[in-house]
C-alpha cells in the first residue's frame, strides 16, 4: 500500500508541476537549435533515447529505476525526410501526447544535463516490423497514461510505449525486465537498457 501510495504522489506532482512547464520543455518557444554533434556515429530507427531532465519531473521519474537512478525520459529514433528525429511520450501535454522532435531539441541545454543512445540487438525481420509499428504509432492520437497501469494499452507513458512496440516486433513480452513495487508493475527507465538486448552506443553531456 505503500508503494501505492508513492507512485499516487508521483503522478500527482507530474500533472501539477508539467502544466508549469510544458510551453518551456516542448521548445515551441525557441530558435533554431544547434546540431547534436555524433561523431562516426549514424543513427538508425529504433534507437532508443535517454535523457536526465533537470526538473522535478524528469527527478520523479529517475527516481522510479530501482537498479540505476540515471535518466528521466526516453524516446525513440525515427527518420523524417531522411533526417533522425526523436519521438517520445510528454506527460500532459496540450493535444496529443506524442512529440516528434530534433534531437537538439530532446536534450535542450535548459532541460537536459546528460542522455545516452542505445541500440536493440534486433534482427532483419524485428526491424522491418518495428518500422511498421512506429508508422502506425505515429499516426494514432496516443493519450498519456497518468495512472501506470500496464493493462491498460489505450494510453501509455514514455517507456511504457517504447516496450509495447518492441513486444509486438518481437513477439516476446519478456524481451525487457520489469520493475515492481509491491504488487505494482510498470517500465522504468532502466528497465529498457539494462538488459540483454541493449548496447550504449553514444553518451552525452551538456557542454
Amino acid at each position: 500500500m505503500r508503494n501505492k501510495i508513492r507512485i499516487s504522489v508521483v503522478v500527482s506532482a507530474v500533472v501539477l508541476v508539467n502544466a508549469l512547464l510544458i510551453y518551456k520543455v516542448s521548445g515551441l518557444n525557441s530558435n533554431a537549435e544547434k546540431e547534436i554533434n555524433l561523431p562516426g556515429l549514424t543513427l538508425n530507427s529504433g534507437d532508443l533515447v535517454f535523457r536526465n531532465g533537470n526538473g522535478l519531473i524528469s527527478r520523479l521519474f529517475r527516481n522510479s529505476s530501482l537498479q540505476e537512478k540515471k535518466f528521466g525520459h526516453t524516446g525513440i529514433i525515427v527518420f523524417k525526410n531522411d533526417m533522425p528525429y526523436v519521438a517520445h511520450v510528454q506527460q500532459d501535454r496540450p493535444g496529443p501526447a506524442l512529440i516528434v522532435e530534433p534531437l537538439s531539441t530532446f536534450w535542450k541545454e535548459e532541460i537536459c544535463d546528460q542522455g545516452a543512445i542505445y541500440r536493440l540487438k534486433l534482427n532483419d525481420d524485428e526491424k522491418s516490423k518495428l518500422l511498421d509499428v512506429m508508422t502506425k504509432n505515429l499516426e494514432r492520437k496516443i493519450v498519456f497514461d497518468a495512472h501506470f497501469n500496464m493493462e491498460d494499452h489505450t494510453s501509455v507513458y514514455c517507456s511504457e510505449w517504447i516496450r509495447d512496440m518492441i513486444v509486438e516486433s518481437t513477439g516476446d513480452s519478456n524481451y525487457f525486465p520489469l520493475s515492481q513495487a509491491g504488487d505494482f508493475r510498470y517500465v522504468a527507465p532502466d528497465n529498457l537498457y539494462l538488459n540483454e538486448h541493449a548496447v550504449l552506443i553514444f553518451n552525452y553531456t551538456k557542454e
